[in-house]
């Protein structure tokens, strides 16, 4: 019992660690589309032993009222039967899989396989080991394939906010710098004008305004160059800124 309910609390710790971000990658990958190669393998291998009779195993000779043949009848009926719920079963938990519920997925298919093989144990039908492993490294690759297909939206709708932020602080500095400059303009043209009069007070003041101006708009330009280094301090101006599972394609026991 104490065993038991160490085993509970271990399961449920790693549960909730899964429902908030800190899944464990079964097989990791850099990126999503590396999964298809593995799990169309997979399919192809069950596909082929579904194919050569070696999903499912079962009594050689079985006897109904003196007839062996139609006892191997029985006994192939009800083996095709038992491969087909497990795996409409296992499809079902693929096509449905959440990545934090893998567990629970993997726990579903073992039971089913331990019910498969204890009903069919007089007539020796059982899922073979290295059918039903294949359909659990199956459900861990998926589980790994939809954990990192989530990952890389999230990164897609990142980078868009970014670029989209990018964007209103480009405009938002032509803004500003358009500003300046016609700012500089009107004090250019009013130097000119004060050195004609021969004002030097005024051409002293209007002169470092000039510069103030000019100082202003070379930060202006050092901050939209920075605004595309990743690193950067977001944009202000100079005042103030039901998935399905696309690799099930097939059913061996349809």
């Amino acid at each position: 019992m104490r065993e038991l309910e160490a085993l509970v609390t271990e399961t449920r710790d790693a549960v909730l660690m899964q429902e908030v971000g800190l899944f464990r990658y079964a097989h990791p990958l850099e990126t999503s589309a590396e999964y298809k190669a593995p799990l169309t393998d997979i399919q192809a291998q069950m596909a082929a032993m579904a194919k050569r009779g070696e999903a499912i195993t079962e009594a050689k000779t079985w006897v109904i009222n003196g007839s062996e043949k139609e006892g191997a009848k029985l006994v192939s009926s009800i083996s095709k039967l038992m491969l087909r719920a497990y795996n409409t079963e296992a499809d079902s938990l693929v096509k449905n899989l959440k990545p934090f519920a893998l567990g629970t997925a993997l726990n579903r298919l073992e039971k089913l396989n331990g019910a498969i093989s204890k009903f069919g144990l007089p007539m020796k039908i059982r899922i073979t080991e290295r059918y039903h492993m294949l359909r659990m490294r199956e459900l861990r690759l998926t589980a790994d394939y939809l954990m990192k297909l989530a990952e890389e939206r999230e990164q897609e709708k990142e980078h868009r906010a970014r670029l989209k932020e990018e964007e209103t602080a480009r405009r938002e500095y032509e803004r500003e710098q358009a500003r300046l400059e016609k700012e500089r303009s009107h004090y250019e043209a009013a130097l000119a004008a004060l050195r004609a009069k021969g004002d030097e007070a005024g051409v002293a003041e209007t002169a470092d305004k000039l510069t103030e101006i000019q100082q202003a708009i070379e930060g202006v330009e050092r901050r939209a160059a920075n605004v595309r280094d990743p690193g950067s301090v977001k944009l202000i101006h100079s005042g103030g800124v039901k998935l399905i599972h696309p690799f099930v394609q097939w059913s061996p026991a349809a």
